[in-house]
């Protein structure tokens, strides 16, 4: 039957500077909405016309009425701004084809992205002097160069083809207008898997520097190695999949589960997330406390500045979530313009923590000495070479270490001194070298 003479299909433009204009009905069937100035608010309708007959599955002969709306709003004061289709009144079915674009004065972001923008360049801009620095000391210091710090150099190179690439996307979405999902585009499907890539090798980093590779010791036993190996291949699994699977479901936009499925596949990445970190506590913490009962102070200093370093960003990351929470529950005020603030809190997080990383264990000429020997007692009065201006084993910084017994060199019977039953050199009380 043809449609009414008071129907048609309406299409309304309204800022609401709260940023809820999705969550509100918007009056598409009224005139104007109240409260909202009337040059933040249009409203636009388009009469229906016949263009055909068309059979319905269950037999019954129809007329098909299309209506086209070819409508422009321009936008004149800053608001979150929400576009709602509608038929007035509902009494119809209708299905609707077309597209909406929202072009602001920098380009085709939408306003609570752009943020993300500006902070992926200066993310990889800071990797990128992050990186340079530690390849100078690298370079600088070659010969004293340990796996752990090749680990380092790679972490950051996969953190800066990250954020390169998430950089790319955004520019990319912005100078042409394509939409963020969905299907995602390509340029963002190879930023999330760089991700995956950073989020899990960092993680492994952390773990292996708090478990004393490379400065506390120069070899991780076997069975940690494996463990750690393990729990690695877990946490890329799990993160691989919760991606696809996100990819997946928000793809399908008529999916009536796309909030359940993805919800269900991030519980082994958080999983995996709680062990990650229950370890790096208890790693980080062993360790300090070894350092601690042994007198190695000089390691003990190393160590406590990266424990400070990560407290203050957990305490940091800690107060941003209650803020978090609480805009979410209603009971804080947070800016639309700030909201994509709330999604890259790990990334300030991580970037913090593989910068103190990278500062306090960055390759030096005494970095073997700190992997291969073992910092004097200083508190030990019968050690004759304690504080001794001569001592060989000194570095740079005055710091005396000794070499560990299982790496003491073989000496012949011409030698200077020897070593007697004890293991303790001719004529002195010590069993060190």
């Amino acid at each position: 039957p043809a449609p009414p003479p008071a129907i048609n299909v309406s299409i309304m433009f309204l800022g609401l500077d709260d940023g809820e204009g999705s969550e509100k009905a918007m009056p598409l069937c009224d005139e104007l909405a109240e409260g909202v100035p009337s040059f933040m608010q249009d409203l636009y309708r388009s009469r229906p016309e016949p263009v055909g007959d068309m059979t319905l599955e269950d037999g019954t002969q129809v007329t098909q009425y299309k209506a086209h709306i070819h409508h422009k709003f321009r936008v004149q004061q800053k608001s979150w701004y929400s576009v709602a289709f509608g038929m007035c009144p509902g009494l119809y079915k209708a299905k609707l084809v077309g597209e909406i674009t929202f072009r602001n004065p920098y380009g085709y972001l939408p306003g609570m992205f752009y943020g993300y923008l500006p902070f992926e360049a200066t993310r990889m801009i800071a990797f990128l002097l992050l990186g340079a620095m530690f390849l100078y000391f690298t370079l600088r210091h070659s010969d004293s160069v340990l796996p752990l710090h090749h680990g380092i150099l790679a972490v950051l190179a996969i953190a800066e083809v990250e954020s390169i690439t998430w950089f790319i996307a955004y520019t990319v979405m912005n100078k042409t207008g394509q939409v963020y999902c969905c299907p995602f585009p390509p340029e963002v499907i190879a930023a999330m898997s760089f991700e995956i890539l950073r989020r899990t090798f960092s993680r492994t980093l952390l773990l292996l520097v708090c478990l004393g590779y490379g400065i506390v010791r120069p070899k991780i036993h076997s069975v940690e190695m494996a463990a750690v190996v393990i729990l690695t291949g877990l946490y890329l699994l799990a993160s691989t999949v919760d991606v696809v699977s996100q990819i997946v479901t928000e793809s399908n936009v008529h999916s009536e589960a796309a909030d359940d499925v993805p919800l269900g596949w991030q519980v082994p990445v958080l999983f995996m997330d709680i062990i990650f970190l229950s370890w790096i506590y208890l790693a980080l913490s062993s360790t300090v406390r070894i350092l601690g009962e042994y007198q190695q102070t000089y390691k003990l200093l190393m160590y406590k500045r990266l424990a400070a370093v990560i407290g203050a960003f957990v305490a940091l990351f800690s107060l941003l979530t209650v803020l978090m929470l609480g805009y979410r529950a209603g009971w804080v005020s947070w800016p639309w313009e700030w909201v994509w603030v709330q999604a890259v809190l790990w990334e300030i997080l991580n970037f913090g923590v593989l910068a103190a990383v990278s500062f306090i264990w960055r390759p030096s000429d005494t970095s073997k000495m700190l992997s291969y020997m073992s910092q004097l007692p200083t508190t030990d009065p019968d050690d004759d070479m304690a504080g001794g201006p001569d001592n060989p084993w000194a570095d740079d910084d005055g710091v005396e270490m000794q070499r560990r017994f299982d790496e003491l060199p073989a000496l012949d019977d011409d030698s200077e001194f020897g070593l007697g039953e004890s293991g303790a050199r001719d004529g002195h009380g010590a069993d060190e070298y």
